[in-house]
């Protein structure tokens, strides 16, 4: 808060209701991991029975935005505006800010710190494309079917679906899966790491068109499609790398002065480097499509299989169970017309019967 004007201080020492001590609290914590605004309100007010509904949540949560307003792109020197000036095309804001503000040795840089906010909204007033502010902000995976069956409609080209009421049982099996493949823990943890919205959501489309209508997905096949839409996003990433540095040489090369020869070698090598690395991404994608397609293919051969040995069971079962219940209405049959022939003969068979010492029944069931 040394930075702050005592003027400012007390401006939101009256409006939020905090003291000096409260607010550096408050700027020291509220972006580390397990502290959210709830927890330091409690531990500054002393008031263990504060909720997000609390008056002082929302105090803390307008100060907190007052304070990087006031910070807001007035701490960047010169020679780093010129660094992002000379690099926006080719690095991510991400990327400039990490290397603009280092973090010390040993320690993760924290992309929504103030020092990176202050590049990012740099990048934002200059009208650069491509602002990295939003990269880090929590995916939002699809909790219900017709949110899942809008982003299936979004990359489906061949035909739209229905509501969820209106779906075939497997269709709705495939919505019923395709959000727990979102939901997945690894899907949203790789979709924060990405840092421009382009990315992110080529990134999602590329992973619902791939499997959306695959319901029959393990844990490992579905890792296997996340890794094959990194790499689309890389190559794209890359692909628009190589637009810039062609750009820029074209610039060098229409420069009037001259002496950009070495500006030219340089550049030139970087699009060596980067149509490389575009090659190794198209290997790696086409490896990864057709082990996804083998393994997929093999796993439902593997079933067929299964299902036709099962199928192939129950219809032996079928023939075994039918056949024995024509074997019971021949024996009925054959009982019935015994029966009646014994009845016509009369009095004969019963002297027969009487003879031999046996019943008419078991003259039947002989």
């Amino acid at each position: 808060m040394d930075d702050v004007s005592p003027l400012i201080l007390q401006k939101w020492e009256k409006r939020y209701g905090l003291n000096e001590q409260m607010m550096r609290f408050v700027i020291t914590n509220y972006q580390k991991p397990g502290f959210g605004l709830v927890k330091i309100a409690r531990k500054i007010f002393g008031d263990r029975k504060i909720s997000s509904k609390d008056k002082r949540i929302n105090d803390l949560r307008n100060f907190v935005l007052a304070y990087e307003r006031h910070f807001r792109g007035k701490h960047l020197t010169e020679e780093q505006k010129e660094f992002i000036d000379k690099n926006y095309r080719i690095m991510s804001a991400y990327d400039m800010a990490k290397e603009i503000f280092p973090p010390p040795e040993g320690k993760r840089f924290e992309p929504l710190s103030l020092d990176a906010k202050k590049v990012y909204e740099y990048i934002k007033i200059k009208g650069y494309s491509e602002v990295g502010g939003k990269p880090m902000q929590k995916y939002k995976p699809p909790k219900q079917p017709k949110v899942a069956i809008k982003k299936i409609n979004k990359v489906s080209y061949d035909s739209q679906w229905p509501p969820y009421n209106e779906l075939s049982s497997r269709k709705k099996f495939c919505v019923d899966q395709l959000m727990s493949y979102l939901n997945s823990p690894r899907f949203s943890a790789v979709y924060q790491k990405f840092e421009t919205e382009s990315e992110r959501e080529l990134y999602e489309d590329e992973f619902i068109k791939s499997t959306f209508n695959k319901p029959d997905l393990s844990t490992e096949e579905v890792n296997l499609y996340i890794n094959l839409c990194i790499n689309y996003v890389l190559q794209l990433r890359v692909q628009q790398q190589m637009n810039d540095v062609n750009k820029m040489i074209d610039e060098a090369t229409s420069d009037p002065s001259g002496d950009t020869k070495q500006i030219r070698i340089t550049l030139t090598d970087l699009l060596g480097k980067k149509t490389t690395e575009f090659e190794k991404l198209q290997t790696r994608i086409e490896k990864l499509t057709d082990t996804l397609t083998g393994t997929r293919k093999n796993r439902l051969e593997a079933m067929a299989k299964v299902n036709e040995s099962i199928s192939s069971i129950v219809e032996q079962w079928k023939e075994a169970e039918k056949r024995e219940h024509l074997i019971k209405m021949a024996k009925v049959h054959e009982d019935k017309v015994l029966r009646e022939e014994m009845k016509r003969l009369g009095g004969f068979a019963d002297e027969v019967a009487n003879v031999m010492g046996i019943s008419e029944d078991e003259i039947i069931n002989h």
